[in-house]
């Protein structure tokens, strides 16, 4: 921004063509939220996750902060098929570097009724999900689910080392979540459909 000459001063009490050295705090400019880089990756990925716990799927993006105090916001797309009707699946995401693992999950989890596993018996929270159909058994063959997700991160243990976002999935009983692909191997059918995810993370300032 250019340096504004004050009108009650004279032409030669400030020259702006000058370089001046400035001492003290600057207040005013504020640049929170600035935009300091942003990674991505498309993941093609065919993989099985079956658990109920959170475990770390393939859709995961690294990136090497340029400050110490950064601010990250996630997104993601998530594409997958599941191995039949029954089955529901969450997502999160988890930070390499959180202090207390690799498998955290660092968005919340929905708390409606209880945040739980996939385990039979219980509900299942999520970040967010893909739902179940089991009401109707004829529709899970090629079936193709869809998630997106978006979270606004601050880590509480921050530095400029190269941390990664993963994607995490957990599903109900346990049962197949299928990242890239909503069929094993038929090779000789064209339902059995091949897609992409997303992930993407923003550096900003704090």
């Amino acid at each position: 921004m250019a340096l504004i000459k004050p009108k009650n001063l004279g032409a030669n009490e400030l020259n702006l063509a000058d370089n001046y050295a400035f001492t003290g705090t600057v207040t005013g400019a504020g640049v929170s939220g600035k935009v300091l880089q942003t990674v991505l990756h498309y993941d093609s990925t065919t993989a099985n996750y079956a658990s109920v716990s959170y475990q770390n799927t393939a859709l995961a993006v690294a990136i090497t902060p340029t400050q110490s105090t950064s601010k990250f916001l996630i997104r993601y797309s998530i594409y997958g098929g599941v191995v039949d009707h029954d089955v529901a699946v969450a997502f999160n995401i988890s930070d390499s570097l959180h202090a207390s693992g690799v498998t955290h999950r660092i968005a919340p989890d929905s708390v409606s009724g209880g945040d739980l596993d996939g385990s039979s018996g219980s509900r299942m929270g999520a970040f967010t999900a893909i739902g179940s159909w089991a009401s109707n058994n004829t529709v899970d063959n090629w079936f193709i689910g869809h998630s997106t997700g978006e979270y606004l991160y601050t880590p509480a243990y921050q530095n400029t080392t190269t941390r990664t976002f993963t994607v995490m999935a957990r599903s109900s009983f346990g049962k197949n979540f299928r990242l890239g692909m909503n069929g094993q191997n038929n090779i000789t059918d064209p339902r059995d459909v091949r897609f992409r995810s997303i992930i993407s993370v923003t550096e900003m300032s704090q």
